[in-house]
């Protein structure tokens, strides 16, 4: 869908096509490991009560009392998702944008989001998918991180 928008929308040869899926797998292989960074220093952490503190916006604490205290990682999913959001809003462009029309640099850039996006939603989920385990009572070895890796393969290749 994105190679004949990009090619017919923004003028773009085969070979920058190319370059705008390169960027994405680049975006995601260098903001994974910073992503997962940030998990393992806040892997305690509790969005809703930093230092017993908490926060004061009304929607935020109800949302916190019906999501239990969301952990890092479920916020940090979130805002991958709004980052996903905004890249596919700028590959367009999204016709509420006034005056924006598709060109190579909005699509290189929409394609940094994607990656950055990527990274952030897939180290969170199998983060979240680990703490579940553990809390289901699999053991922390080999076999578990296999069998959850396998499964998240399984799903991303074979949606059905």
């Amino acid at each position: 869908m994105l190679e004949p928008h990009a090619k017919e929308a923004a003028g773009l040869s085969q070979v920058q096509v190319g370059m705008v899926f390169l960027t994405v797998g680049a975006a995601y292989m260098f903001q994974a490991p910073l992503i997962g960074q940030v998990r393992n220093k806040t892997k305690n952490c509790n969005f809703c009560k930093l230092n017993n503190v908490h926060v004061d916006l009304s929607w935020a604490l109800q949302l916190c009392d019906k999501l239990r205290h969301p952990s890092t990682m479920t916020v940090i999913s979130v805002l991958g998702n709004l980052i996903m959001c905004a890249a596919m809003v700028l590959i367009g462009p999204a016709s509420f944008l006034q005056g924006m029309e598709p060109s190579r640099d909005l699509i290189y850039i929409a394609a940094l989001f994607t990656g950055s996006a990527y990274a952030v939603n897939i180290v969170s989920t199998f983060a979240r998918s680990h703490a579940a385990a553990k809390l289901l009572g699999y053991n922390r070895d080999i076999n578990t991180y296999v069998m959850l890796t396998g499964s998240k393969i399984i799903r991303i290749y074979h949606p059905l």
